[in-house]
């Protein structure tokens, strides 16, 4: 298994958790968030999917002649969304951009030495890992007060 689809799957199953976490880890849970809470996973899942199944694969692909650093660039536009989606903690969306972010970053990384962009590939990095982080603590804080 890839490293990509490794934290593809950590991403999923750590967004999923935490949707459930928040909702019926409170004293007395929601019963609305209750019932709303199957389809927030799926969503999660789905979006999952979607971005390390096509997004992902897509920006790492080579170009045909060109010697560009895509993984560094979508890295860092995958980090700057799941970042801006931290107001939606509860979706799950932070984790899965920045842990988009923070695989593609690495490939960028990996790619640096032929095609340029080190330090686009090194914010892509550090802004998926503060989306994460973000989106944890968020998620965390919300369902404690």
């Amino acid at each position: 298994m890839s490293r990509e689809m490794s934290i593809g799957i950590a991403s999923a199953l750590s967004a999923a958790a935490l949707a459930a976490y928040a909702v019926l880890g409170a004293a007395e849970p929601n019963p609305d968030q209750v019932r709303t809470l199957p389809y927030v996973i799926g969503f999660t899942l789905v979006i999952a999917g979607i971005v390390f199944g096509l997004v992902v694969p897509w920006a790492e692909r080579r170009s045909q002649g060109l010697r560009t650093n895509r993984p560094a660039k979508a890295g860092l536009v995958s980090s700057i969304l799941g970042l801006l989606t931290v107001v939606a903690f509860w979706s799950g969306l932070p984790i899965i951009l920045g842990g988009a972010g923070v695989a593609l970053g690495m490939a960028g990384q990996e790619r640096a030495a032929e095609a340029g962009r080190r330090r686009l590939a090194m914010a892509a990095i550090i802004v998926g890992a503060l989306a994460v982080l973000l989106g944890v603590g968020s998620t965390i804080w919300d369902s404690t007060t």
